[in-house]
């Protein structure tokens, strides 16, 4: 149903500002697909493992990406410098979407904050094609963590990486 609350909040909103929210809509679902899509604060918004991890938001003369967390914007400062931005909103002309890859990083910087201690939700089950991996680990599989690639464990448990994308042998 709450896709649903979605796709009534977009049929509401005039095109330029529809369509880019929609292209939106889609590359955060293309990075988290398990996301559970949901209406927060009267936005849509989009949860992994009942944290908010992502959301947009369509105003009187234009559009907001919203991580909710505003830390995420401090991380990303080089890559965002072209757009205003508020303590937790960031700015979208009405007829340009944001670039997949800037969508990308907003969501893996706000996963890492948002689960520090396993690096994310959800692991693959392999690193570099060299077989499962052992201990007790959620077998998901994460788009924020390459293909055939895993981090680390340490007795069952994730070993501290610095990059979501790094793998460690």
């Amino acid at each position: 149903m709450a896709a649903g609350e979605i796709d009534d909040y977009l049929r509401g909103i005039e095109e330029p500002k529809r369509s880019t929210l929609e292209q939106l809509r889609r590359d955060i679902v293309k990075v988290i697909p398990d996301a559970e899509q949901c209406i927060a604060y009267g936005c849509p918004a989009f949860k992994v493992e009942s944290k908010t991890v992502a959301g947009f938001a369509a105003f009187k003369n234009d559009l907001s990406y919203l991580p909710h967390c505003g830390s995420v914007f401090r991380d990303l400062a080089d890559e965002l410098s072209g757009y205003q931005m508020s303590a937790g909103a960031l700015r979208i002309p009405v007829d340009q979407p944001l670039p997949a890859a800037l969508v990308r990083k907003l969501i893996e910087v706000r996963i890492k904050q948002a689960f520090p201690e396993d690096l994310g939700p959800g692991r693959p089950t392999t690193c570099l094609g060299k077989g499962p991996v052992s201990g007790s680990v959620s077998r998901r599989r994460s788009p924020l963590w390459p293909t055939g690639c895993s981090p680390p464990i340490r007795r069952g448990r994730l070993a501290p990486t610095r990059y979501p994308g790094h793998c460690v042998d």
